[in-house]
Order: structure tokens, then C-alpha cells, then sequence
């Protein structure tokens, strides 16, 4: 299909295959909040769906209103609260909040009048404060994106960490210690190819990054619940192949296992190693002996989500979440691992 021309950073085309549908907005993306934006995803921040065509745009953020004309088509733009994300095993799905000059300016669940439940603290910032409304008690995070690493633009795979521990004090809230990870994807809806038969027969490949959190739980002898102890997993070097509805995600983590995850229908198989004598794990990191090496997916999820136009290289994010169970049932113990993948068609 025809290529559109390339101008200068302040004007982007590429019109190529597509969908439609989503909501139009009302408003451009100013420069100083492209620059903002940048500073959180790497993912436009502003799109464009040709109406009653296949043609797509990223017109660079500078549409003047929610629709524009371009080389005779007639676009709908998309801005960052298009944007659907998935936090760890949450069970909120989440976007961004946006301004009306399209800057982030929070994270809020969708569907939600709270424009800012995470409201960014400073727009040349990448921290967020979260408040706790059923304990009224706040604190502050931030969200880093790999989607440059891996060259995303309509996906993106991040790390969310804690700051610090939870506070009733909002003026004094503090960074040290009590750090928490957890793995974010997310995508622009209005790009996700919703069928996967689309993507057809033959092998993909995704290189990209796999980044993470294990964590150990159990409640101890008075029946008390114990802290999490986490280990902060990452791969840049990570991979997902998608060969005719089958996937296959592999990760090797220098402080935790090498790993192999594949989603062939309704199965899930998860098969973890370490053959290497110089990689040490700790001990509360580590598979108990009664579930040494393969694993059922009897808990594990898997959640995958395809991105991009027909003439474009995809893009892919994929959540897997595994909690193994050990020792007594009534302690409740288990190993919880999850993991997030974020990458793009070799």
C-alpha cells in the first residue's frame, strides 16, 4: 500500500492497514505534552483511523481537532485515553488520564469518574501517587517504560514500583525501603487485532523484554499473614513465537530460572531450568522439590494481546501469572510469579 510522506518530528505519516471504531476526541496533542507523555510510554500520543477505509495514520500529534483531513481521507484521532493497561494480576483494567492538550496526568480504572485515582505527581515526572480510599492511605510509584528497548508504538511493557511503604501522611511521603514491582502492558484498543486467525498460519517471532516479580507468601504459626519477600525478575532478551494460535514465551533471568511458557488452547504448560552453576537463587525464590521441573497450568493465566496494521511489523504484550502452592494447605504458602512481555515482530 501506498507510503505517506515522512516529514520532520513535528509531523509523522504512515498510512497503512487498520481498524476502526473506538470514540472520537475533541482537541489536539501540543508538543510540550508529546513531550511529557514521552517521559512515561513510548507509545504515540496521538493516532488516526481513516473513516470507511483500511488506512491508518500517526499524524504526529498535531490534528486540530478530533477529526482532520489528510491527502483527501478524512482521519478520527486517538489519543493516550485510548489506551487499555493491565497491572500485574489486578483485576481493574486501567488507562490513562489525559488533559485536554492530551498530557498524562494520571492512571484511573476504565469506566471510572476518577479521573486520577494514580495522579502524577509532576508532568516532567514518571511518579504517581495512589491513594488507598478503603484505608485512606496514600503512596507514591513509579512507572517505567522498556517500549523504547524494544521500538513499540502502539504497545507498551512497563515496570510499576513502589516507592516506599504505605503512609496516612500524603506531605511526607517517603521513598525508602518496602519496594514493590509489578510488570504493566498495555496498547491503543483501537490497534489491537482482536481475532488472532488474522495473524495467519505461518511462525512469528517477537523479540522483546520479559519483566516481573516473585514473590513468597505464607501465614505463619498464630495464623497471622506474612509479608511478601520479592525478587524483581528481567529479560531484554526475551522472546514469544505465535505459530498458528500456539504461543511460546522464553525468558532467562540472571537471578531466577530460565523459563519456557507455552498457550496452546486451553492449556498451559510452564517449564523452568537452572544449568547454570554460577546463578544463584535464593532459597525463597526457588520451585519446591515436590514441583521440580515440569509444571501444570492448573494456576496459571495467560493473557496476549496483538497490535499493528497489515504492512507493519506487530506487536505483542502477554501477562502470565503462576501461583504454586506448597507445604500444608491451611498455611496458605505459595509462590507467586508474574510476569509481562512486551515485543515486536523480528
Amino acid at each position: 500500500m501506498k507510503k505517506y510522506l515522512v516529514f520532520t518530528s513535528v509531523l509523522v505519516l504512515a498510512a497503512c492497514g487498520g481498524g476502526s471504531g473506538g470514540s472520537k476526541h475533541v482537541g489536539t496533542v501540543t508538543p510540550e505534552a508529546v513531550r511529557s507523555n514521552a517521559l512515561i510510554t513510548n507509545m504515540v500520543s496521538e493516532i488516526g483511523i481513516v473513516e470507511g477505509g483500511s488506512s491508518s495514520v500517526t499524524p504526529g500529534r498535531v490534528a486540530s481537532s478530533g477529526s482532520f483531513d489528510y491527502k483527501g481521507n478524512h482521519y478520527t484521532s486517538y489519543k493516550l485515553d485510548n489506551v487499555d493497561m493491565q497491572i500485574a494480576d489486578w483485576e481493574d483494567k486501567y488507562t490513562f488520564s489525559i488533559d485536554d492538550n492530551g498530557k498524562i496526568i494520571g492512571i484511573k480504572k476504565v469506566n471510572d469518574d476518577d479521573s486520577k485515582m494514580m495522579a502524577r505527581t509532576t508532568d516532567t515526572e514518571f511518579d504517581f501517587v495512589f491513594k488507598d480510599g478503603e484505608n485512606q492511605k496514600t503512596r507514591r510509584w513509579k512507572l517505567e517504560s522498556f517500549a523504547n528497548d524494544v521500538g513499540l508504538k502502539y504497545a507498551d511493557i512497563s515496570k510499576l514500583t513502589g516507592l516506599g511503604p504505605w503512609s496516612a501522611d500524603t506531605d511526607d511521603l517517603t521513598t525508602d525501603g518496602d519496594n514493590v514491582n509489578m510488570p504493566v502492558i498495555m496498547g491503543y484498543k483501537i490497534k489491537r487485532i482482536e481475532n488472532t486467525e488474522d495473524l495467519g498460519t505461518k511462525e512469528i517471532v517477537f523479540n522483546g523484554v520479559a519483566v516481573g516479580t516473585v514473590a513468597d507468601h505464607y501465614d505463619d504459626a498464630e495464623g497471622g499473614e506474612h509479608d511478601w519477600h520479592q525478587l524483581p525478575i528481567e529479560d531484554k532478551t526475551a522472546q514469544l513465537k505465535f505459530n498458528n494460535g500456539k504461543e511460546t514465551l522464553k525468558a532467562s533471568f540472571d537471578n531466577w530460572y530460565d523459563i519456557e511458557v507455552t498457550k496452546d488452547g486451553d492449556n498451559i504448560n510452564f517449564v523452568y531450568s537452572n544449568n547454570d552453576p554460577e546463578r544463584v537463587i535464593p532459597a525463597e525464590y526457588q520451585f519446591k522439590a515436590e514441583h521440580a521441573g515440569e509444571i501444570s497450568g492448573e494456576y496459571a493465566e495467560w493473557d496476549s494481546n496483538y497490535y499493528g496494521n497489515n504492512e507493519e511489523k506487530k506487536e505483542v504484550t502477554t501477562m502470565f501469572h503462576y501461583v504454586q502452592p506448597y507445604g500444608a494447605p491451611e498455611n496458605g504458602a505459595h509462590t507467586d510469579v508474574v510476569l509481562g512481555f512486551g515485543g515486536k515482530e523480528k
